[in-house]
């Protein structure tokens, strides 16, 4: 390996391992990656005192197949809006002690870093302390390396946190952290509640977060309550994620993908904050404009623009344990009052099918006034392929004006189900500054896809350079071509690229089509 290579390769280890030292409670414990230099355990040690303890402490260093030596650092944290720990140098550490700032590692030893922390007799509940452990360049000459034209030092740190759960220590009152700016933003075509939390106060806070939205002027609630999570926990275990630790003058923001779409007009966001039995609530009035949110238009189809339906589609089976009859809500979110006719239409001019029922085939909705009915299998076991049909709706409101219609895909599978199919029709690209690639798909298959896509443009060492979302869950049926659009955030420079496509399938691997990509001449 040339010097050159080498140093890249060491330059991408180490962002790997502070990508995973970053402070926060891993779910499992990272691995080292190929080569790394010295690794340490446990990113978080966890310890447990009463006030005035000495409390020791101790962390592992294994060192690599070379020697080297390593500085050991306390160290303050602070905290970024995302949640994410970091290091400050130049804050207070509080009363921790350690037997050795410098180690000199053997290869293919373990030391230990060795300390004690006391606990001041005010100390409150939780304490929060960091250590940084650096590797220590050699010299300040050349790197030692035949290609002389790099001279760059590459130095692997960890941060380590060290959490000190005090029993008898202060608790931290929830009146102290401000609850701010709550809204919904647009990620992906899709509505997501978003709340700022600030800690003036001198003690962290671990808390956890729960919201619901609110239809007004009825108060009815849209789907369940859902939890708000710290985005550097997003990827997480659900038995850590949920946690939100928030330290001493940070500001972070706590966001949740709302499970419901929804209509134009006013809402609520209710929050509350959870520490043990202490808790918190605070409101936030928000109006929706549903267009701020393409990609949930296909997730809520609407009769007319006030009369709405859910689910977008209904997939029944006759196979065992799965589902002959499902419910369809309908919600009028107007004051007017409507009259719904149901009935089943096949597709492509096809007759209706007999194995499709729904009850009742007409309904009345009264305003701001919700109805289920149901649509169900008539004694009929498929083994064979998937059978299809639309539930056409049409309104008419009470006062006479112009009513509308819309229809939902019905599926009927039998125990025997294909497997999803797509294929890529056609690939190419609009505009130069602001470029979007549009993709035609096609379903070749005999079962419905769901498109839900992501395009993601790498260059030629397979970086990633930006993934883009979209289709909102809409089925393509057997046969049918669609086209997505996929607008980049930056401009992409003249070269060579590639383009994979991931398609989502519930309960399988995604979907993947790969094609190279040239931009520009």
């Amino acid at each position: 390996m040339s010097g050159c290579q080498e140093i890249l390769t060491r330059l991408g280890l180490l962002l790997l391992l502070l990508a995973a030292a970053d402070g926060q409670t891993p779910d499992n414990e990272p691995q080292p990656a190929a080569g790394a230099l010295f690794r340490v355990t446990p990113l978080i040690l966890k310890l447990e005192g009463n006030p005035r303890d000495s409390i020791p402490f101790e962390v592992d260093v294994l060192c690599g197949p070379e020697p080297l030596e390593v500085s050991v650092v306390p160290v303050a944290l602070g905290q970024t809006e995302t949640g994410t720990l970091t290091p400050l140098l130049d804050g207070p550490t509080g009363d921790l002690s350690l037997s050795d700032e410098r180690l000199s590692l053997t290869a293919g030893s373990t030391s230990q870093v060795r300390g004690e922390i006391f606990l001041p007799a005010d100390c409150p509940a939780l304490l929060q302390y960091g250590l940084l452990i650096s590797q220590l360049s050699a010299s300040d000459g050349p790197a030692a390396s035949e290609d002389r034209e790099v001279n760059v030092r590459v130095r692997f740190r960890y941060l380590i946190r060290l959490e000190v759960q005090v029993a008898r220590g202060m608790q931290p009152a929830l009146s102290q952290l401000l609850i701010e700016e709550g809204g919904l933003v647009e990620r992906d075509g899709l509505a997501v509640a978003r709340v700022w939390l600030t800690n003036p106060s001198a003690q962290p806070h671990e808390v956890e977060l729960d919201a619901a939205l609110v239809r007004l002027p009825s108060g009815k609630q849209v789907g369940p309550g859902f939890p708000l999570i710290m985005p550097s926990r997003s990827q997480r275990l659900q038995a850590n994620r949920l946690k939100i630790l928030i330290l001493p003058g940070a500001r972070i923001r706590v966001e949740e993908k709302l499970p419901e779409p929804l209509a134009s007009g006013p809402y609520r966001l209710d929050v509350e904050v959870r520490a043990g039995k202490d808790r918190r609530k605070q409101s936030f009035e928000l109006e929706v404009e549903a267009a701020e949110f393409p990609t949930q238009a296909g997730l809520l189809p609407r009769v007319v623009a006030s009369l709405q339906v859910s689910p977008q589609a209904l997939e029944l089976s006759t196979g065992a344990g799965s589902s002959r009859m499902l419910p369809i809500l309908l919600e009028n979110t107007a004051e007017v009052a409507a009259g719904l006719r149901v009935s089943i239409v096949g597709l492509a001019g096809q007759p209706a099918p007999d194995w499709l029922v729904v009850r009742p085939e007409s309904v009345w909705l009264s305003g701001h006034r919700d109805r289920r009915i149901a649509a169900s299998v008539r004694g009929r076991t498929s083994n064979g392929e998937p059978l299809y049909a639309w539930l056409e709706l049409v309104v008419t409101p009470d006062d006479g004006s112009l009513g509308g219609s819309v229809r939902i895909p019905v599926a009927l599978l039998g125990s025997e189900r294909p497997e999803p199919q797509i294929s890529l029709e056609s690939l190419r690209s609009t505009g130069e500054s602001e470029l979007t690639f549009i993709c035609g798909l096609a379903n070749p298959g005999k079962v419905h896809v769901p498109l839900r896509v992501s395009l993601s443009i790498a260059d030629p060492f397979g970086r990633v350079l930006e993934e883009v979302v979209r289709g909102s869950g809409v089925w393509l049926l057997p046969g049918e071509q669609a086209e997505l659009s996929f607008p980049l955030a930056r401009p992409l420079q003249n070269g060579d690229y590639s383009l994979t496509l991931n398609v989502e399938r519930a309960g399988l691997e995604p979907l993947r089509i790969t094609r190279s990509w040239r931009h520009g001449e």
